[in-house]
């Protein structure tokens, strides 16, 4: 499976939303421990949720003079910190420049040079972000900021490139590399034992990795995409598809809680509880629906088609369509206070990432 799997699945969904809502716009196991082996994850954070009423934030660009209306969130932590990505000036052109946003100080641009590409695909409770940027020659390396923003490689398995997708709260990060032949391998990398490929079927793809070390994906065979849990203990489980040809899991909470999709004659959103799969409901005027996220209350989050709406199901998966005020929209993530992380298309067809808070009320 292509290793750009997460990052170009997102880039095409920002870019069909937007030219829908304004046509015509234009080597070996454990090699590579690198610098990061010597950090290791603090303690969790417990969620603490401020009271709030039901609102977004518009998180701006990293650029808004030269390369406005190009930002695209991808996760967030239950602080509220988001991370992702968004396009700046540097030489040679606008170049995409992973960033962690804050209240407190607004949009921070991660890459060290302005030529550098970079992308953030993950934040964990001790804000450790995750994903990768581009070397001179225009391999991707696996990297890991920590808190002060500060860049860690987490190397490679024999092959030049290495892509780093989600990270749990005890510090270990999965995401693909290319071994000494040239061949797609998964990877489970901490700061003790470093990158570790994984035994799994060839043209696999890692999605989520929850604190017990718990990770979900699928891999393709002859009928389709085969979803799948694993663990270093017992290897691989095959998750249900209620009869279907392709099951791809997205998303794993701490309960082991799992959504993602199965494909009928369209795609269908599920959500695993203890190995049974239940299809979650459609939302208004939706013929399909792709669930991104789950927190451990059991609220999820994604998106619809056509429309191109972002979704919320509550943990009755009562659905319905988050009021972002927006032409298109997409959520990407939501944290244990309930805050939702996306992109929202404008009229004007600019895109920018978002944060949407819920309404809570004073304890």
């Amino acid at each position: 499976m292509d290793s750009f799997d997460h990052a170009r699945v997102l880039f095409l969904t920002i870019g069909a939303l937007c030219c829908g809502a304004c046509s015509g716009a234009s080597p070996e196991e454990g090699e590579g421990r690198g610098a990061a082996d010597s950090y290791v994850a603090g303690s969790s954070v417990q969620a603490v949720c401020a009271p709030s009423h039901e609102h977004f934030i518009d998180l701006g660009d990293l650029d808004p003079v030269h390369a406005p209306n190009t930002t695209v969130a991808t996760a967030l932590n239950d602080q509220g910190t988001v991370v992702g990505s968004g396009m700046t000036l540097a030489s040679g052109g606008t170049k995409r420049h992973a960033f962690r946003w804050k209240a407190e100080t607004g949009l921070v641009d991660l890459s060290e040079v302005p030529g550098e590409v970079s992308y953030a695909s993950d934040v964990n409770e001790q804000e450790q972000m995750v994903g990768y940027r581009m070397l001179p020659g225009g391999s991707n390396q696996a990297v890991l900021w920590d808190a002060e923003n500060q860049v860690h490689e987490l190397g490679f398995l024999g092959g030049t490139f290495s892509h780093a997708y989600k990270i749990n709260n005890r510090g270990q990060v999965i995401g693909d590399a290319d071994d000494a032949s040239g061949m797609l391998r998964v990877f489970l990398w901490d700061a003790e034992t470093g990158m570790v490929a994984l035994d799994l079927p060839d043209y696999t793809n890692l999605r989520d990795i929850n604190d017990s070390g718990v990770v979900v994906g699928s891999w393709l065979d002859d009928g389709g995409y085969v979803g799948f849990t694993w663990t270093k203990d017992g290897g691989p489980v095959e998750l249900d598809r209620l009869g279907s040809h392709i099951g791809i899991p997205d998303s794993i909470n701490a309960q082991g809680e799992i959504v993602g999709t199965v494909e009928f004659f369209e795609t269908t959103s599920v959500k695993w509880t203890d190995g049974v799969a239940q299809i979650l409901p459609a939302p208004p005027n939706a013929s399909s629906r792709n669930p991104h996220a789950i927190n451990d209350a059991g609220w999820v989050v994604g998106d619809s088609t056509p429309g191109g709406q972002a979704v919320e199901w509550d943990p009755l998966l009562r659905v319905r369509l988050l009021p972002l005020q927006a032409s298109q929209s997409t959520a990407t993530d939501v944290n244990n206070c309930g805050t939702v992380t996306g992109t929202r298309v404008g009229d004007d067809c600019g895109q920018r990432a978002y944060l949407w808070e819920p309404e809570r009320p004073a304890p």
